[in-house]
């Protein structure tokens, strides 16, 4: 009988897997890190220091069922340290390295006639900053997007993707000079990518 039950439910579901759709996808994101740490001496109006990532190359695999999805991708990029106040900023190049693990569910919100989507999704960060010196440290966070997808071929889209993220420093508290405080570290980025449906 647990036999037959099996089967019935292997053919039932068969349909639904079938009907779900496979993607690969690579894409590039220009991005601006802000708010790492604040002057807590001058009311956040004086030297500040955050990381300095203008483009982050990640790859992701996602799986879509109707309009809804589920996925995870992985981030990468060597970064600078800029250092900053009202008058000048200063950047000390190729200090760290960023891994990130981001998995998330997405949602169609419309479509065009012609197979353009706009979908939004949201999910959790995992951040592994490495020094090039040595040691790493992790950073757990969310983020958010809204992204645009057209078709080019049969199973090529490109799309363009709006995300903001946010997660704890990247700092340790005694990396900071006196007076500096850690804060919360927001990400906005801009991507445009390629994906691929298997």
């Amino acid at each position: 009988m647990r036999r037959h039950a099996a089967i019935l439910l292997c053919l039932t579901g068969a349909p639904v897997v079938l009907a779900a759709q496979w993607s690969v996808g690579f894409d590039v994101a220009l991005s601006r890190f802000t708010s790492a740490s604040v002057d807590t001496t001058t009311g956040g109006s004086g030297s500040s220091f955050h990381p300095h990532a203008p483009a982050i190359g990640g790859v992701h695999v996602e799986w879509r069922l109707g309009r809804a999805g589920v996925g995870v991708g992985v981030r990468y990029t060597g970064a600078g340290v800029v250092g900053e106040n009202s008058d000048v900023a200063v950047e000390q190049k190729g200090v760290l390295t960023l891994v990130e693990l981001a998995p998330e569910a997405s949602l169609r919100i419309a479509r065009t006639p012609s197979g353009t989507e706009f979908r939004v999704s949201a999910g959790p960060v995992l951040d592994v900053w490495s020094e090039n010196g040595g040691g790493s440290r992790t950073r757990a966070g969310a983020q958010a997007a809204l992204s645009v997808e057209w078709p080019i071929v049969e199973r090529l889209a490109g799309s363009v993707r709006a995300a903001a993220a946010l997660t704890g420093s990247v700092f340790d508290a005694s990396e900071l000079p006196a007076g500096v405080a850690r804060r919360a570290m927001w990400r906005q980025s801009v991507a445009l990518g390629v994906q691929y449906r298997l």
